[in-house]
C-alpha cells in the first residue's frame, strides 16, 4: 500500500501507527501493573485509552473534549472500587481525589484570571484533573499534576515533533502511580530525573 488508504488513495498519517505502538506498549505496562483481568481491563479501557486519545487531540488543537473527561470521572470512581475493594476508605479517597484535583485546577485558573485578567487554564484541564483524581486518589493526583506541570514546561524546550512522547511517558509514569503512595514517590522522582537530569 505504500503508506496509502487501499479506498481513496489517500496518504496514512504516520499518527495511527503511532497510536496502536503506544496503545500496545501501555497495554502492557498496565498489564504489569494489574495482572488480573478485570483491574488491567477497568483501568486501560477507563484511563489508558482515554488519556492517549486526549493527548493527541491537546496536542493538535489544545482542546480537551467533555465527552473523554466528564464521563470517566464516575467510572474512574468504579474502578477504584472494583480494583481495590468496596470499602468506604478507598470510595472517599476517590472522592476527595476528584474534589481535590478538579478544585485546585480550578482555583488556580480562577486566581490566574483575575490577576492577570485572561483566561489561563481551561475547564477542560479541570475535568481532565479531577478524572484523574478518581483513580489516583487525593495523594496521587497532586503528584500527577505536579508531574503535569514538569512535562508541560519541558516541552516549551523542545521541537513539537517530540512532545508526544514526553507526554506518553507521563501517561506511563501515572500508570505506576495508581493507588500507591511509595510508588507515587519513586516514580515522580524517576520521572523528574529522566525529565530534567
Amino acid at each position: 500500500l505504500q503508506g496509502r488508504c487501499r479506498n481513496c488513495g489517500g496518504k496514512i498519517s504516520w499518527r495511527y501507527p503511532l497510536v496502536e505502538l503506544i496503545a500496545a506498549f501501555l497495554s502492557l505496562l498496565t498489564v504489569c501493573k494489574f495482572p488480573t483481568p478485570l483491574p488491567y481491563l477497568l483501568h486501560f479501557l477507563f484511563l489508558i485509552c482515554p488519556l492517549i486519545v486526549i493527548a493527541f487531540i491537546d496536542l493538535k488543537t489544545m482542546l480537551i473534549p467533555n465527552p473523554l473527561t466528564l464521563p470517566f470521572i464516575p467510572a474512574g470512581l468504579l474502578t477504584s472500587l472494583f480494583s481495590l475493594g468496596f470499602r468506604r476508605e478507598v470510595f472517599f479517597d476517590s472522592l476527595f481525589g476528584i474534589l481535590c484535583g478538579g478544585g485546585t485546577l480550578l482555583a488556580i485558573g480562577w486566581l490566574y484570571e483575575k490577576t492577570r485578567k485572561r483566561e489561563g487554564l481551561g475547564m477542560g484541564d479541570v475535568k481532565l484533573a479531577a478524572m484523574l483524581g478518581a483513580f489516583f486518589g487525593w495523594k496521587g493526583v497532586f503528584l500527577t499534576l505536579l508531574l503535569i506541570t514538569l512535562i508541560d514546561f519541558r516541552l516549551k524546550l523542545i521541537p513539537d515533533e517530540a512532545n508526544i512522547f514526553l507526554v506518553i511517558l507521563g501517561i506511563a509514569i501515572s500508570i505506576l502511580a495508581i493507588r500507591d503512595p511509595a510508588g507515587n514517590l519513586h516514580s515522580f522522582l524517576g520521572s523528574y530525573s529522566i525529565l530534567f537530569g
